[in-house]
């Protein structure tokens, strides 16, 4: 084996430890009751939360709608995931030590198959707590289920869930992809290290970009509105909030993000749509609005956004109205 194997091995390991320290997955599960929301974190050997409160309010809320409570010491995946990640820590630095590409070879295949299973065990597990509901549910509606998504956002009655891969999800994922390295010279062999830590570079840049605090497009005709629960239809309105944690909330209008974002005191990035640009997103900060009964919006609102504030002007004196920031526009809403 050459160092750069040896080095593939090692970071593995190192990659795989960072896992005892840094939870693997984050739930986020917010509702009326919860506005700033309930934040679950799932370790290699634990499951704690963002409060010593926070298993006991998802047990609350799985109650209502009748999934099981959950109870750390009765998932058995806890119980030996530290054993199967320890154990594969320990064979990383002795094969590192030995020195035989096959063995590396032989962790590398071991760590890709392992990585597949605790991925399809998460599904199932999402799986068996949404589906197998208590039918004597204070809320039970024939034929509603309530698995989290696997990875995104998914709208849940009148509560949200968000799941994301945390810190020790994706060294996790670092450490499958320097398992992949190890097999990269065996088809591959006059490839130099620096194409194969590119393509790890590239692996890593693309998990890190599917927690981008950017706007997200919106589905236009599928996904709801945060606010009022509405269809979002037209493309010329619809708005967004990415808020400090990343999390992304989707409107059908300026006026439902306005009202939302006065109620819950909301803080981060607000986009919205110019009326003249649609499916683009601004930031709402940079845009000017105008207030007008020529131009209908979803909600009754009529708001526009405009990109710049001649365009607004140009608006106002062509069809009446007021011109306003997006600040003194959520000023005005309330």
């Amino acid at each position: 084996m050459n160092n750069y194997g040896r080095l593939a091995l090692i970071l593995a390991a190192i990659s795989l430890s960072l896992t005892f320290f840094f939870p693997l997955w984050t739930i986020i599960l917010e509702a009326p009751q919860y506005p700033e929301g309930i934040e679950m974190y799932i370790w290699i050997n634990k499951i704690t939360g963002s409060s010593e409160y926070t298993l006991q309010n998802v047990n609350i809320l799985n109650h209502y709608i009748g999934m099981k409570p959950i109870h750390p010491d009765s998932i058995p995946e806890l119980k030996y995931f530290p054993w199967i990640a320890g154990g594969m820590i320990a064979l990383a630095i002795i094969f590192a030590a030995i020195g035989n590409i096959w063995l590396a070879r032989i962790w590398g295949s071991i760590m890709f198959v392992l990585a597949f299973l605790g991925l399809y065990d998460f599904y199932l597990w999402e799986y068996d707590y949404g589906h197998n509901l208590d039918p004597n549910a204070p809320i039970s509606i024939p034929g509603m289920t309530y698995q989290p998504p696997f990875i995104g956002t998914k709208y849940l009655l009148n509560f949200v869930a968000t799941s994301l891969p945390n810190v020790g999800g994706f060294a996790l994922g670092a450490a499958w992809v320097f398992g992949v390295i190890t097999w990269h010279h065996f088809f591959k062999r006059t490839v130099r290290i620096g194409a194969a830590m590119a393509g790890a570079a590239a692996a890593a840049a693309a998990m890190l970009a599917s927690c981008s605090t950017g706007p997200q497009q919106i589905a236009y005709g599928e996904d709801l509105c945060a606010y009022c629960e509405m269809t979002i239809t037209d493309s010329r309105f619809g708005s967004e909030h990415v808020t400090d944690k990343g999390r992304i909330y989707k409107f059908d209008s300026i006026e439902c993000m306005a009202d939302y974002a006065n109620e819950q005191n909301a803080t981060g990035a607000f986009y919205v749509t110019c009326f003249d640009k649609p499916n683009e997103l601004q930031n709402a900060d940079n845009c000017s609005f105008v207030i007008s009964k020529q131009i209908p919006s979803p909600m009754g609102g009529f708001i526009s956004a405009y990109d710049t504030e001649p365009k607004a002007i140009s608006v106002v004196e062509q069809a009446g109205g007021e011109l306003l920031n997006w600040k003194a526009l959520r000023e005005r809403r309330l």
